[in-house]
């Protein structure tokens, strides 16, 4: 995340022990709610991801930033002094796009309106623990992901595998 300097900081994100702290310059596009056990494992509950350009984000704050490899798409970052989870990146979504939890934004900071929840992912019953009830709020739901991104995570995956070579 880099962001620009001169543009307007429209809210503050932090960890919980504020080691780690981004600004933002837009704030972000969508809410999504996921279910999936790797979630629900970081966080113990589903994690509400906003989604956000990343070029509207900057880090002022990360020596405890770590990152790590958490499948074969897509890459997350934590405070190691807290454990608060900071960012999701999927691989073909860079050098546009990331994820975080939304429960990280500074809440008073916020200059605007946050987007509603717009839909729920991994709610298949395979996907999901089996504590997790998912209420009937009306939201769009996918058995896992949008066929959209299903779509764009094929064709990086392919497109990895022609790269490599034999």
């Amino acid at each position: 995340m880099s962001g620009t300097k001169d543009a307007e900081t429209l809210f503050t994100a932090s960890c919980q022990c504020g080691s780690v702290r981004f600004t933002g310059t837009e704030l972000p596009r969508t809410l999504t709610q996921c279910h999936c056990r790797t979630c629900c494992k970081i966080s113990g509950v589903p994690c509400t991801w906003a989604s956000a350009k990343i070029s509207a984000l900057k880090f002022t704050h990360q020596d405890t930033l770590v990152e790590y490899h958490s499948s074969d798409i897509a890459k997350r970052g934590h405070c190691s002094r807290c454990g608060s989870v900071i960012f999701m990146q999927y691989h073909f979504r860079l050098p546009n796009d990331t994820d975080f939890p939304v429960g990280i934004i500074d809440e008073d900071s916020v200059k605007g309106s946050l987007p509603s929840l717009t839909s729920h992912i991994y709610c298949a019953e395979a996907s999901k623990p089996r504590w997790d009830s998912i209420p009937e709020d009306g939201l769009k739901r996918w058995d896992t992901m949008p066929p959209e991104f299903l779509k764009d995570a094929d064709r990086w995956r392919s497109e990895q595998a022609s790269s490599a070579g034999p």
